[in-house]
């Protein structure tokens, strides 16, 4: 038997090492979240995500934070580029 990946439409965003307040609205519906924000780097700030849905999250600067209906998990740039295109 050959099997196929079924399409799906995820919604996402990719961390910059800025764009704090981009990440905080796309995780509101995760539920309570906390953000520990390391400023201990000079080149980027690290991140730390805590849901109450999906427990820790530690994205690197560059990777994406992909939404799949309630799950939020990270996907490195390439990664995400070899899964997903963008839709018009």
């Amino acid at each position: 038997m050959s099997y196929q990946t079924i399409p799906q439409t995820v919604e996402a965003v990719q961390w910059n090492g800025e764009n704090v307040q981009e990440i905080t609205t796309f995780l509101e519906p995760a539920g309570l979240i906390t953000l520990l924000i390391n400023f201990s780097s000079p080149d980027h700030l690290q991140l730390q995500i805590n849901t109450t849905a999906t427990g820790n999250i530690a994205p690197e600067v560059s990777d994406w934070l992909v939404s799949q209906g309630s799950k939020f998990f990270t996907m490195t740039d390439a990664d995400f580029h070899a899964a997903y295109e963008e839709m018009p």
